[in-house]
């Protein structure tokens, strides 16, 4: 039963499906996960040992089951429904979108829907920066493999809290060759978005999606309760071959649902017990307001404040 009416989500992608509601409000008064960090409950060496648990067969029969159960609820709220709103679908932060919608043209055949009242879009800068992150050197090095990896232009990322896909479109709408695949956790999301965006649970221990070079996860795990924030660091750790790139709602930071912010140093202080290294110079760049790709500059693109947090990890010995 829901306790509280559903509220605007401040953030622009987001485990919590992004979209609208009928007021703005945040969490207060709890005893940590706003003002005050949550203390951690668990070591690097268990999110290690977690991760190299991979079981893709189990996670999917799991997670098909899942996805019934959230495909039903959201799909009798769409139909029931005769307000623009988001309802909670569960207790691990994902929302269904619900009607109307609108129609948001980027360039050409790139174009995507999102709920009617949602007025966020990519964020333009960290569209540049994931297109020169993710770009390859011209040309196949000496030796390569007729069919490697080498002939791909741009290192593979995986969105987790896609929302409807505005960071694929958008950076399809630079460079078709870019290689985005994007999850969220709402659980009518494929049928929104046609399938561009798929189903996932980042709060399954046992997710064993395809692993890309790099995960990109926005404004996404201050929405999901702290008893799973273990699972959503396995989960991050366990989905890239190269990094991550990670904005997570600071102490205090405004926000719909905001049930467990932390500092930047607490954030940092995870992954590099993980084995990352905090790269400052390309979080920097991400962090930067100014936008210089006139291909990006020429896209219905906003910039966001709550962007320009954006953290960049390396893994000190890249895997896959």
């Amino acid at each position: 039963t829901q306790k509280h009416p559903p509220q605007a989500i401040h953030g622009s992608c987001s485990f919590v499906i992004m979209g609208c509601a009928n007021a703005r409000g945040r969490i207060s008064g709890r005893a940590c996960g706003y003002k005050k960090d949550c203390e951690r409950m668990y070591s690097a060496q268990s999110v290690n040992e977690s991760s190299r648990l991979w079981d893709p067969w189990s996670a999917t029969v799991r997670m098909e089951r899942q996805h019934i159960k959230a495909r039903w609820h959201c799909n009798s709220l769409y139909s029931n429904s005769s307000k623009s709103n988001l309802a909670p679908v569960g207790e691990t932060g994902a929302y269904c979108y619900t009607k109307p919608s609108r129609l948001v043209v980027l360039s050409g055949a790139h174009a995507y829907r999102q709920p009617a009242c949602y007025n966020y879009s990519a964020d333009a800068v960290i569209v540049e920066q994931l297109i020169a992150l993710l770009h390859r050197p011209e040309g196949r090095p000496a030796g390569a493999a007729l069919h490697g990896p080498e002939w791909f232009a741009y290192d593979s990322l995986n969105d987790f809290g896609a929302g409807a896909g505005q960071y694929g479109h958008a950076l399809r709408a630079v460079d078709t060759r870019v290689r985005w695949r994007g999850w969220d956790g709402a659980g009518n999301v494929e049928d929104w978005t046609r399938g561009f965006v798929e189903w996932f649970d980042l709060t399954l221990p046992t997710l064993s999606l395809p692993r890309a070079d790099w995960v990109m996860c926005l404004e996404v795990a201050e929405h999901i309760p702290a008893e799973h924030e273990a699972t959503v660091v396995r989960n991050l750790h366990a989905h890239n071959c190269r990094g991550i790139i990670l904005s997570w709602a600071e102490l205090g930071q405004f926000g719909h649902n905001h049930l467990n912010n932390h500092n930047a140093t607490y954030v940092t202080s995870i992954f590099i017990q993980l084995g990352y290294a905090y790269d400052k110079s390309t979080s920097l760049l991400f962090q930067s307001s100014a936008v210089r790709s006139d291909a990006v500059r020429g896209l219905p693109l906003g910039v966001f404040p709550w962007n320009r947090r954006t953290l960049v990890f390396r893994r000190q010995h890249p895997v896959c």
